[in-house]
């Protein structure tokens, strides 16, 4: 072995001692590169979903309201001018926080839109029947009941996606 190093030259000598250290201090810095992507990866994926359950939250409120003063309409007869001023403006609030959690969940894209898209769809869902709920409710051909019943599934269907963002 001794002999072998003997007929070396110094620069292989040199190249020998290095080499080592050279190859310890590449395999640490791609591993840490590649930890410190993944975890880039995953913050990113953590903020998309915060921003969702944030702009989730104030659409439950607006829900919420909305659904205490369609009952109240339904069952004033829509006598009372107030509460269709109020409710018509409560619709507004609850399109504008509606329409921004859309383009929240339009924005998600890849692996996490796939792991809570069964939860989204009936999030989707329920939200679709608001429209025709609303109209039936302006006409009053419906039951307080019914319309309470029907904004509390949407309203628990929202809620129901801030666990699954959770895991």
């Amino acid at each position: 072995m001794l002999s072998m190093l003997s007929n070396i030259s110094m620069r292989g000598k040199l190249l020998l001692l290095i080499l080592p250290a050279l190859l310890g201090t590449l395999y640490f810095s791609v591993t840490t590169v590649s930890l410190r992507h993944a975890n880039l990866q995953s913050t990113e994926a953590s903020r998309d979903l915060f921003n969702l359950v944030r702009v989730a939250d104030p659409l439950v409120e607006n829900l919420q309201k909305e659904r205490g003063l369609t009952s109240l309409f339904i069952a004033s007869g829509g006598s009372d001018g107030r509460v269709v001023e109020r409710l018509e403006t409560q619709r507004e609030f609850t399109q504008d926080t509606l329409a921004e959690f859309e383009s929240v969940v339009g924005a998600l894209d890849g692996e996490i839109r796939v792991e809570i898209a069964p939860q989204l769809a009936r999030v989707s869902a329920t939200l679709a029947e608001l429209v025709p709920l609303r109209e039936r409710a302006m006409l009053e051909d419906m039951d307080v009941a019914l319309a309470y019943g029907a904004f509390t599934q949407t309203i628990e269907q929202l809620i129901a996606l801030t666990p699954e963002v959770l895991h």
